[in-house]
């Protein structure tokens, strides 16, 4: 297994804690700090770590689902409760299912752990064999957001050196490979953290990780105040 393989294994292992240390003594008024503009911070930072602690689960069982199904892999507990909450256009983890940061971030770590299965259990071959399309509506989008889905994905095209693309036939659908959608799960942490941690700054509060600037976080949009 190459550095960079091992490397993105270790971050995903340790992203459930990453998350945690950047909220851990918060208070409630501190958590749900909000704010219209910019767009950016209408998700305060309590939405922000239950939206993280959705995405992975989404991207595993409900993206790429059938595929590590027909692989032998096999899905936390939660990945129904994920697949409701997506049918109701839900994109949090409620309260009802996690109560607080510690049960949020709780949530998060069998999943973190399947990423790291993955990473463990595949070569750098398979991890590129193995491969799926996902098809996002092109005109579609979502209150409050500035950007389309589909415009997010096709950031993630320009920003991936492989296994993300757009079929040239039809616009919307997706091809991914398993590696790249795991450097994406981790890119996504490191996105909606980064905008913790300027929900934090707008408080006057200090952070406590330095993230590492990659994948979104290149982008000024998405790093910048």
């Amino acid at each position: 297994m190459s550095e960079e393989w091992s490397e993105l294994g270790t971050n995903l292992a340790n992203y459930p804690d990453l998350v945690y240390g950047e909220v851990e003594g918060l208070n409630h008024e501190q958590m749900c700090y909000a704010n219209e503009e910019p767009p950016w911070a209408r998700w305060s930072m309590d939405l922000q770590i239950r939206h993280i602690a959705l995405m992975t689960p989404v991207w595993l069982s409900m993206r790429a689902g059938e595929m590590l199904l027909r692989e032998g892999y096999t899905f936390p507990d939660t990945a129904g409760l994920i697949a409701d909450l997506i049918d109701s256009g839900i994109r949090h983890v409620p309260p009802e299912a996690a109560g607080d940061k510690k049960a949020v971030v709780a949530f998060m770590r069998p999943w973190a752990a399947l990423c790291c299965e993955i990473i463990e259990r595949e070569s750098e071959e398979r991890l590129r064999a193995l491969s799926f399309t996902y098809y996002t509506d092109p005109d579609a989008s979502r209150p409050g957001d500035p950007h389309k889905p589909v415009d997010y994905h096709r950031m993630s095209i320009r920003l991936h050196p492989s296994g993300f693309s757009e079929d040239e036939a039809r616009p919307g659908l997706f091809h991914l490979e398993i590696g790249a959608v795991l450097r994406h799960i981790y890119w996504n942490v490191l996105a909606h953290l980064r905008t913790v941690q300027r929900l934090k700054l707008r408080q006057g509060l200090p952070l406590n990780n330095e993230l590492p600037r990659e994948g979104y976080l290149t982008l000024p949009e998405f790093y910048d105040l």
